[in-house]
């Protein structure tokens, strides 16, 4: 996800009112110290006041139209974002080399496994399709048996982290 996508938090808005504010009285103070306009400090001030809480609400309103319209990038990128952790933990613990990933890359039945696990990540489990089936659709000495147990074992973390963010 992009950082114009992501969700913004107070902080940020907060970050904005202060910049928007800080700006304003920079404003103002030339304004007075140069003479222009022939305004007095305070009168300049007064005009200017509801400028940063209207910059705060437009970027609010901004952020959340932008972030509503992304939402077919945001699936990819969010399936990027798993492929890669789940490929980060295998090479991580099971030490495989870019031509063990080839082979992985190559077969079909891998492939459909990791359709189907990111398919149960996204949507959740169901009669047809849980996380236990999966496993079993390898044989133990198969290659790419343990770099399934793994997947299963990062997905099943991954799935837990977004329960506990969603609460």
């Amino acid at each position: 996800m992009t950082y114009s996508n992501k969700k913004k938090g107070v902080v940020y808005y907060v970050r904005m009112f202060i910049s928007a504010t800080i700006a304003i009285i920079l404003v103002a103070v030339l304004s007075e110290l140069t003479g222009w306009p022939s305004e007095n400090f305070m009168e300049a001030m007064q005009a200017l006041i509801a400028l940063p809480f209207f910059i705060v609400v437009f970027l609010l309103i901004f952020n959340l139209v932008s972030r509503k319209s992304s939402g077919p990038i945001d699936k990819r990128e969010a399936e990027h974002h798993f492929v890669m952790r789940t490929s980060k933990k295998v090479r991580e613990e099971l030490n495989y080399t870019k031509e063990d990933f080839q082979k992985l890359q190559e077969s079909e039945k891998f492939q459909k496994f990791y359709q189907d696990v990111y398919t149960i990540f996204a949507e959740g489990e169901n009669e047809t399709l849980t996380l236990e089936q999966l496993s079993n659709r390898f044989g133990e000495d198969e290659f790419g048996s343990d770099a399934v147990e793994v997947v299963i074992k990062e997905t099943q973390k991954i799935i837990e982290e977004t329960k506990k963010k969603e609460k």
